[in-house]
């Protein structure tokens, strides 16, 4: 009896311990932002061609080297739009902190998902749109890539799991060392 109600215990314990995914904003300094929901890491750095010049951003992106870093990419539609809405609007305003340079202003982005024959999906973080055709200004571009830029921190799930398997032994033990022979 005691032995489920200490099982109950335990995954009731778990399950409060279990939240929503939202990301966790990282800043990793020199201009680096490590999105846990997503799993990528944010370059904050808006280039800008001087008009809708996909192409010459595209070229800036997948050539791009920073940090010695090599593996750059355009962000999916997806990938800016759960930024936006869910990071930049996370507190009911609209906040951009830590990026200093992306989402700023009034910019449109340039995605990497196709919307038809050449043509690319843009997304506006403050208007919270999605344009596939041209957008109303020019269209900025942003880098991000896979994975984190340094080693990951456990979640706090898994230091609630791995102390609570720890005093579910010291418990254990306690219990063997008072009963008697």
């Amino acid at each position: 009896m005691k032995r489920n109600i200490f099982s109950l215990v335990v995954i009731a314990l778990l399950l409060l311990t279990t939240e929503e995914t939202k990301a966790i904003l990282i800043d990793r300094d020199q201009n680096l932002i490590y999105d846990s929901a997503q799993n990528i890491t944010w370059y904050d750095f808006a280039f800008n061609p001087s008009a809708e010049d996909w192409d010459f951003t595209d070229n800036w992106v997948n050539n791009l080297t920073y940090l010695d870093l090599t593996d750059w990419r355009s962000p999916t539609i997806e990938e800016l739009q759960f930024l936006g809405r869910n990071e930049f609007r996370s507190t009911g305003a609209y906040s951009t902190d830590p990026f200093e340079s992306v989402g700023a202003g009034l910019e449109f982005y340039l995605s990497s998902t196709l919307s038809g024959v050449n043509q690319r999906l843009v997304y506006s973080p403050r208007q919270d749109r999605t344009f596939g055709t041209s957008p109303p200004t020019s269209v900025f571009g942003v880098a991000v890539r896979n994975g984190n830029t340094v080693v990951s921190v456990p979640e706090p799930a898994t230091a609630v799991l791995i102390g609570t398997g720890i005093v579910g032994f010291a418990l254990t033990r306690l219990r063997r060392k008072s009963r008697p022979i």
